[in-house]
């Protein structure tokens, strides 16, 4: 709850006597007196119809103690979608997460098939290297190194096949951690959102701020009140009283 503290001298009385009878003989009197207090004006930190009050002026509360409510209707529903917004955030978060996981898999097996296609490349390669050397001898027959060659060229095309396909899983993983990292910002709004929300909905009751008296209450249920509005005086639990003596009266 917001309180102004105004610092007002509480004037009680209109003369307070200190000293009515003198026991020794340096004690002095005075009817120049006055007692006071500081006060706080009590007043809500949100707007809306005030449903119910708790006190009544001169009464005594302890601190915390409820002063009066604001009707909480709209702020419960407030709450009621802020919490349906953290869901949705969370489990979109918890999909992407999902998500990344299964593109981590995909770009692992990626590179198992560029390992298992650069095995086989190597392979073919070195096996047309040696018919070439074996046709030029006509140790093998010109169809036979021709069909080596084919299947040289198309292992090499898979290897590189293979090597734009993990390009492009690691590009889609890259776009799934931009989507994360958006959802995770999201869900930490929507967090702070529901953070606020309950901190309005709390607030709907005004609590004393100490303990201490109800003075020159301005509220009455069913009240349209707006934050600042100072509704209640308080009244702390101790006062001080200041003296005025004449100098002659201190020598």
């Amino acid at each position: 709850m917001k309180k102004k503290v105004i610092a007002l001298s509480l004037v009680i009385g209109s003369l307070f006597t200190v000293g009515c009878t003198l026991y020794q003989p340096n004690t002095v009197s005075t009817d120049n007196a006055y007692v006071h207090s500081d006060v706080t004006a009590i007043s809500p930190e949100v707007g809306g119809q005030v449903s119910q009050l708790f006190v009544e002026d001169n009464q005594w509360v302890s601190k915390g103690a409820p002063l009066f409510s604001i009707d909480d209707e709209d702020f419960i529903a407030n709450q009621e979608i802020a919490k349906s917004v953290l869901d949705v955030a969370n489990a979109a978060l918890k999909a992407s997460q999902t998500k990344t996981e299964m593109q981590l898999v995909k770009i692992e097996q990626a590179k198992q098939t560029i390992h298992s296609a650069s095995a086989n490349a190597e392979h073919q390669a070195a096996e047309l290297k040696r018919l070439s050397r074996l046709v030029q001898k006509q140790l093998v027959s010109k169809n036979q190194f021709e069909a080596q060659k084919t299947r040289s060229i198309e292992a090499s095309s898979k290897l590189e096949t293979a090597k734009l396909a993990l390009a492009a899983e690691q590009k889609q993983y890259d776009v799934l951690l931009t989507e994360r990292q958006q959802l995770t910002a999201q869900r930490k709004q929507a967090e702070a959102n529901l953070r606020l929300v309950n901190i309005a909905l709390e607030r709907t009751v005004v609590k004393a701020p100490f303990s201490g008296f109800v003075a020159d209450r301005q509220v009455q249920v069913g009240k349209f009140v707006q934050p600042g509005m100072g509704l209640i005086v308080m009244v702390p639990d101790y006062v001080w009283v200041e003296a005025n003596f004449k100098e002659t009266q201190l020598e």
